[in-house]
């Protein structure tokens, strides 16, 4: 291997006073459970394999360019519940470890469908139509009960 001589004066600086944390993995098999009562999504992940000092969860709707913000955790927290989310609207979420190394690589989970679907509008004419009819009917005679 190739050393400067600036890069072995500075590899026995850190061999001494440095130490290196490896940055997060993506956390593995992150999953989103819907709730339809409230329209609401708890997101759920697998614990990280380099453990985060943070994990920062974010949101996009399918209408938005940039990633919001919902919540910044502690590093063991393995679920959350996301709340009052626009039903009608399809989502992308993020999930992104950081520790004193920086930021991790990001895990991504789409909702494909929104949580809930305005029924098609229908428009109903109704048309009423009355028929009169007058029936006659010919009697040949007309007699008493008993006669």
């Amino acid at each position: 291997m190739y050393f400067t001589h600036s890069t072995i004066q500075w590899l026995r600086f850190c061999d001494s006073a440095c130490s290196f944390v490896e940055l997060p993995h993506a956390p593995k098999n992150l999953r989103m459970i819907p709730d339809l009562s409230r329209f609401s999504m708890t997101l759920e992940w697998d614990s990280f394999k380099v453990p985060p000092d943070d994990i920062i969860v974010e949101m996009k709707a399918e209408d938005e360019s940039n990633f919001t913000q919902v919540a910044k955790l502690k590093g063991k927290i393995t679920e959350l519940l996301i709340e009052n989310i626009d039903k009608t609207k399809r989502y992308t979420f993020r999930l992104t470890g950081r520790n004193e190394s920086g930021s991790g690589e990001a895990a991504t989970i789409e909702l494909t469908e929104p949580l809930y679907h305005e029924p098609p509008k229908v428009e109903v004419k109704e048309e009423v139509v009355v028929k009169k009819e007058v029936i006659t009917e010919e009697v040949a005679e007309v007699t008493k009960f008993g006669q």
